[in-house]
This record gives C-alpha cells, sequence and structure tokens, in this order.
C-alpha cells in the first residue's frame, strides 16, 4: 500500500445562520484607531446598521459628578454591594432568574452579574431589560451586566456570532480582524444588554504546557498579542462596552491551572516586561480599557512575598497602578477558583484583593457572606473605608462613562435585528478563511476529493458542538465528488459527529461502539500512539478521522477533567 498523506488541518468554523441585506453606510469609527485598520474594519461590518448599538458616552467629568452623586447616597452596606459581581442565577426559565436575582439586589445591593457563557441570548435579553427596569424603578444605580465573551456572544445553535479563538485571529497577522471581532462582540453584546466584556485575553501563549490559555491567546510573541490586543480594545470601547485586559499580570508562562491552584510565573523583571508585561503597556499607551482582571498566581520577578498577583499591592496598586498608569477599574478573577479557594476562606477573598488595589469581587460563592466580610472589616478598621468608597467610586464611573446612567435598558428594536439578521458570519468565514496556516506542506495541496485527510482538532473542552459540526461538514466534502469550495459554509445544525465518522471506520461496514466508551478509545489511541482495539486496522487503513484530546498541555484526572477546565456557566475566568 502506497504510503498516505497527512494534513493537519486548523478547523476554525463558526456556526450561524447568514443573512445579507443591501450594505448600509458604515458607523463612525473612534479616531484613536489607525486608518489602515478602520478603513479594513469598515469593509468587514458594512453589513450591520444596528439601530441602538451605537454608543452614547459621557464624558469623564460629568461622569464624575454622577458617580459622586450617587456615591453620597449610599450607605455602607450598599457600597460593600457595589464591589461585588455576583454570579446571575441560572435555573428557573426567565422568571426564576429574574426573581432569584432581584432578592440578591434586595439584601446585598450587587453591582451586577456575570452571565452564563451557554445563557441563550434571548434570555439574557429578557433578563438584563428587567432587572436595569426594575432598577431604574427603585432608583438604585444601574447594573453591570458581563459575560467571558472571548469568542462572541454567539453559539452554534442560535443566530448571534461565534468568533474563531484569538490564536486564530493572531494567526491572520492582522489587526483589522482584531478589531473587526471587538466590534462585532460590542455590538451583539449590547444587543443582549451585556455591557462588560471579560475580554480580550492579554496573556502571551509563550509556554506550550499551559493548559488553560493556548488557544485563548493571540499567540507567543508578545509584540503580536499587543497589537491584536489593541486593535479589539479601540474597536470594542469605540462600540460602547467596557473591555478588560486578562490576565495581570500575565498567566502564559505557567503549566498550572489556577482554576485549581495558585500558578507561579517565573523569570526576572527583565524577561516579564519583555513578555508578560508587554501586552499590557503597549495596550495602555494606545487605547484604553476600562478594566484589568487580576490572575490568582505568584510572580516573584514582581513581588517577593509569596501571595497571588491578586492580593499583592506591589503588583496592583505599584506596578499597574503607579508604573504602568492604568486608571480604570480592576477585578479580580474568579474568587471561587483552587487558585485562591485552596489556601484562603472567604473573607480573606473578598478584603484582600481590596486592600491590594482591586476593586471589584468575582463571583463569591456565598454573596451575602461576602458583603458581610468587607463591612466587618472596615468596622473592625483592617480595611480603610477609603478604600472601599475609592473602588465603589470607580465602579460608578465606569457605568456612567458606557451611559448606564441614561440608556442601561436594551431596546427590543436593537435585539430583533440581530436575532433575525445574523450578520456576523461573513467576520467570521473571513477569519477562519485567513487564519488556516500551512505548517508544512508537500504535494498533497490542493486537496482533491478521495484525499486521505488527518482531521485533528484541539479544544479546552470536550464536547464542543462547533467544532463537531465543522469536522462532519469537511468530512461530507471530503467525500463529494463535487470539488471543495472556497468558502464552504456550514449547515445551521451538525449532524452528529458519530454519524461523520461511521463511514470512514477501518473500512468495515459496523456500527461503532457507544459514545462513552468509543471516546474513550480514542483517547487510549492518541495518549499512547497506538490504534484502539476496536480498530485493529485503523493505521494501516489511513482512516483516522478525528482525534478528541480535549486540553493542550499535561492530562488532567479524568474525573476533574470537565469541571476543572470548563465552569459551571460555559466560561473560563
Amino acid at each position: 500500500m502506497t504510503t498516505f498523506r497527512l494534513l493537519a488541518l486548523s478547523l476554525l468554523l463558526t456556526l450561524t445562520a447568514c443573512a445579507q441585506p443591501e450594505p448600509p453606510e458604515p458607523a463612525a469609527i473612534d479616531e484613536e484607531i489607525p486608518a489602515q485598520t478602520v478603513s479594513a474594519l469598515d469593509t468587514l461590518m458594512d453589513a450591520y446598521d444596528v439601530p441602538g448599538l451605537y454608543p452614547s458616552r459621557m464624558e469623564q467629568a460629568e461622569a464624575e459628578a454622577w458617580a459622586d452623586s450617587v456615591l453620597a447616597t449610599l450607605s455602607l452596606d450598599d457600597k460593600a454591594g457595589q464591589v461585588i459581581l455576583a454570579n446571575l442565577p441560572s435555573s428557573g426559565g426567565v422568571d426564576g432568574i429574574v426573581e432569584n436575582a432581584r432578592g440578591l439586589i434586595e439584601r446585598t445591593g450587587v453591582t451586577g452579574f456575570l452571565v452564563g457563557r451557554l445563557l441563550p441570548p434571548d434570555e439574557v435579553f429578557e433578563v438584563t431589560r428587567q432587572l436595569q427596569q426594575a432598577q431604574i424603578d427603585a432608583g438604585r444605580p444601574p447594573l453591570f451586566f458581563a459575560a467571558d465573551y472571548e469568542r462572541g456572544v454567539g453559539r452554534f445553535s442560535n443566530a448571534f456570532t461565534e468568533l474563531p479563538s484569538n490564536m486564530a485571529i493572531g494567526a491572520t497577522r492582522d489587526p483589522a480582524y482584531a478589531a473587526a471581532a471587538g466590534r462585532l462582540s460590542a455590538m451583539e453584546s449590547r444587543a443582549v444588554g451585556v455591557r462588560l466584556l471579560f475580554a480580550p485575553v492579554a496573556d502571551v501563549n509563550n509556554n506550550p504546557g499551559n493548559p488553560i490559555i493556548n488557544i485563548r491567546s493571540y499567540g507567543e510573541r508578545p509584540e503580536l498579542v499587543g497589537e491584536m490586543v489593541t486593535a479589539y480594545v479601540q474597536a470594542a470601547e469605540a462600540a460602547g462596552v467596557a473591555t478588560t485586559l486578562k490576565h495581570f499580570p500575565g498567566h502564559g508562562n505557567t503549566t498550572t491551572d489556577t482554576h485549581s491552584r495558585m500558578a507561579t510565573v517565573d523569570g526576572d523583571r527583565a524577561q516579564l516586561d519583555a513578555i508578560e508585561l508587554r501586552p499590557f503597556r503597549e495596550t495602555f499607551a494606545a487605547a484604553s480599557p476600562t478594566a484589568v482582571m487580576t490572575a490568582h498566581l505568584w510572580v516573584p520577578g514582581l513581588d517577593d512575598v509569596e501571595r497571588p498577583a491578586t492580593f499583592s499591592p506591589v503588583v496592583l496598586t505599584d506596578l499597574l497602578r503607579g508604573e504602568l498608569g492604568f486608571d480604570g477599574f480592576v477585578v479580580t478573577d474568579d474568587v471561587r477558583m483552587g487558585g485562591l479557594a485552596n489556601d484562603f476562606d472567604l473573607a480573606q477573598r473578598v478584603t484582600q484583593p481590596l486592600a491590594a488595589g482591586a476593586d471589584m469581587i468575582l463571583t463569591p460563592r456565598d454573596v451575602d457572606a461576602a458583603a458581610r466580610a468587607i463591612t466587618q472589616s472596615i468596622d473592625a478598621g483592617d480595611l480603610a473605608a477609603d478604600r472601599l468608597d475609592e473602588a465603589a467610586r470607580r465602579i460608578l464611573v465606569a457605568k456612567a462613562r458606557l451611559g448606564l446612567s441614561r440608556d442601561a435598558v436594551p431596546t427590543q428594536e436593537a435585539f430583533d435585528y440581530v436575532n433575525t439578521r445574523p450578520l456576523g458570519q461573513r467576520v467570521a468565514d473571513a477569519i477562519a478563511r485567513d487564519a488556516a496556516t500551512v505548517v508544512r506542506s508537500s504535494d498533497a495541496l490542493p486537496l482533491a476529493s478521495g484525499t486521505r485527510v488527518l482531521a485533528l482538532h484541539l479544544s479546552n473542552y470536550t464536547g464542543s458542538e462547533s467544532i463537531e459540526a465543522a469536522v462532519a461538514e469537511l468530512d461530507a466534502q471530503l467525500e463529494s465528488d463535487e470539488p471543495l469550495p472556497r468558502q464552504p459554509r456550514l449547515a445551521h445544525r451538525p449532524r452528529p459527529l458519530r454519524r461523520a465518522l461511521g463511514r470512514r471506520r477501518c473500512g468495515r461496514d459496523r456500527p461503532l461502539p457507544p459514545p462513552r466508551q468509543r471516546t474513550r478509545k480514542r483517547r487510549t489511541a492518541s495518549r499512547s500512539g497506538r490504534t484502539s482495539p476496536g480498530c485493529p486496522r485503523l493505521r494501516q487503513a489511513g482512516r483516522l478521522a478525528c482525534v478528541r484530546q480535549p486540553v493542550l498541555g499535561p492530562r488532567l484526572p479524568r474525573r476533574r477533567r470537565q469541571s476543572h477546565l470548563l465552569r459551571s456557566d460555559g466560561g473560563f475566568g
């Protein structure tokens, strides 16, 4: 048998329906964005003319005056609530979510909610609309709704856009794509009422053993990461959302996932300046991100005391605010993560970040207890009251700057426009097309019908429906007698991967084993390099269609793998 050609394909495709109306005139773009990027960005975004999705920002002086007037009316308990962002309840449908959230607001006065990545956009819209209107009716400050929309608002099953990963955007080497991702994410986020994006990731992927950053980073070159992060921030902020650079002071150079335990990033100060800190420094110089998220890791090159950066005044106050000049608000990563929870109790996890210079505490498990811990710490003199005032004021100023003090309630018109006319597919397709990178080539390219192909996909977690849909579509195209299209369009509903792979199993016409057994055999094959017992002729036939390896880097214990990497809300820290 002749040696078959092996081609590794990076499948960076996104599923949404596509409807293309006549392109309107593009909206004005912030003057900070380079002219070359603006031109390319307008070309990518010229299908959008979404009413209600363009910014109505407040000037800094007016925002500060509003924040001061609101702060003067808040009690100590109210101020404690203003620095806590809670998890949005996720059960009971819209009515149950709203009822539970309103109860939490009444008890603690939380500043807002983290929206689950898996919550459908129509439910997100209805929840944010009702809760913001309730705040207005009660005379309370508007809420921050935040989300880990690193890859956009959409998923394969809805009309909003799911973008390729940041690593794909970095592979294009074109900042216009990062800007398009930022602007598109901002517009679609505004449509559902989310105004605080926990994106972009500013970490440099300089450690191949990193189990949690990897494809979430724009790449391993700090200058590329800085360029892409800057473009994203400029475009997203100009489109009316708050962006968050994460994870300061850099989470790339570690083999530890801080969801499980505290990590350490090595390197002296010169190395940290050249790699980890460079994207942050360059973005602060060219753009104005609203927030920075801290990392639960120790950086000996920055702080001699062994403690997470989230607890370090040396990192958050002296470096971030003093040396780098950041004047937005600082939010912690999830304080439930093992990087903090393994070694510190709840009171420490909410008060020590505030004392170190953080302004917002992210998703404590017991919000009521967290708020009490803050007020008790102030009463005991362990946390300065002025520090709490400063943190609450920064958050209120950020809300006002976004225009939340005037138009916090998302509009039905804007939501319906995006939900019924999904226009982001062309951006995702363009990124996916230009991100395709030939690492090593032979005369196997271009592909012809009947070519034997190994399609290998890597994901942070198992069960990615969008990737499975892409693999299924590629499988169908390769087996078709029709030539491969230049820009393949995926079906809106993916067929099961099991059916797509069924025709390519070892050349034998027999059903595949059950999903759990099949997955276990594929993992065995990928770890050992041997074919699984169920497919003895797999290597000889050259028909391996997909290996589902869930992480880039060290294997995690099987019983913890998925929960360890993917939060219950479907997002990442």
